[in-house]
């Protein structure tokens, strides 16, 4: 299993897009080589929203929205949302509602 141990962020088995498909050391008891990272599949980053709306005969919608980050998507939102501030992650999530 290749995983970055200084990356916070990143569950254990994944491996962020920059760090992928390059050279990384390997180190082992017996020293250390340099070997080629994989590069995952597509699917591994991918951002998938799905949305359930009805709309009322006045005009009103309700429903939800779902989003589903994954590889370096889930890492940028997770990064983001560790560094911010109760008031900031509101805000993020407002924001991004908004957009929606």
């Amino acid at each position: 299993m290749i995983f970055d141990p200084t990356d916070p962020y990143t569950p254990l088995g994944d491996l962020r897009g920059e760090l992928q498909d390059t050279y990384a050391l390997l180190a082992t008891e017996a020293g250390g080589e340099l070997i080629r990272t994989p590069l995952l599949a597509p699917e591994t980053n991918a951002l998938a929203r799905t949305g359930h709306f009805i709309l009322s005969p006045g005009g009103t919608v309700v429903g939800r929205n779902r989003r589903e980050p994954t590889g370096d998507h889930a890492f940028y939102e997770r990064a983001a949302l560790m560094h911010a501030s109760e008031q900031e992650r509101a805000q993020r999530l407002e924001g991004r509602l908004n957009r929606s």
